[in-house]
């Protein structure tokens, strides 16, 4: 149930930056669900391993700099895979990541509240 909750509230967010960004086209709820299936099975992938390079930066660094790059990375690979879904500019996308960030722990962890 909880995967299925960050699926759908991930696709919402694309859907909610979308309409937000202009430099963010999405064709259409379904391919806002693609995105979010996609971000997640590169999460699974690539997350960890990006995370586990980047903990030494992130340790010496204190900040969130490194998992943000990482975000940013996995939203960037994205775009790539999927038709439908495009990001526009450097700025755009790291804005897009950091929406994306912010608003998937805020949403996931109020969906799991009930």
């Amino acid at each position: 149930m909880h995967l299925l909750i960050h699926w759908l509230v991930d696709a919402l967010i694309v859907l909610g930056i979308a309409k937000l960004l202009p430099g963010v086209k999405l064709r259409s709820f379904g391919t806002a669900l693609a995105v979010s299936l996609v971000l997640g099975i590169l999460n699974v992938f690539l997350g960890w391993w990006m995370v586990a390079i980047g903990s030494a930066m992130t340790l010496f660094l204190l900040t969130g700099v490194v998992r943000f790059v990482v975000n940013t990375f996995r939203l960037w690979l994205t775009d790539k895979l999927i038709a439908g879904f495009e990001i526009e500019g450097l700025g755009t996308l790291a804005l897009a990541s950091l929406l994306m960030t912010v608003l998937h722990h805020a949403a996931v962890h109020w969906f799991l509240r009930f």
